[in-house]
């Protein structure tokens, strides 16, 4: 964990954090509910709130994810793999 929060931007850790929350063998869309505040989320990843806050209207602007309060729906798990195996 460690790692990854030195060696890569905040875009992927969020990315990858979500993804951790979703089995492997998902459908194209997979819902997420954060079970903590995203302030936490935020300090866990090492990245201000604000900017968890614009990583999120990035992705959803992208047609990637859909944000309805606790809970995030990736809409398309595939081209956000690709985010994290780039």
């Amino acid at each position: 964990e460690i790692d990854s929060l030195c060696l890569h931007n905040a875009t992927f850790r969020l990315v990858n954090y979500l993804l951790q929350q979703v089995p492997h063998d998902v459908h194209p869309h997979s819902q997420v509910h954060l079970d903590f505040p995203k302030g936490a989320i935020a300090s866990r990843l090492a990245i201000q709130r604000e900017t968890l806050s614009r990583i999120l209207s990035k992705l959803r602007e992208q047609g990637l994810i859909e944000v309805h309060g606790q809970n995030i729906i990736l809409l398309n798990v595939k081209a956000l793999r690709t985010i994290v195996n780039a």
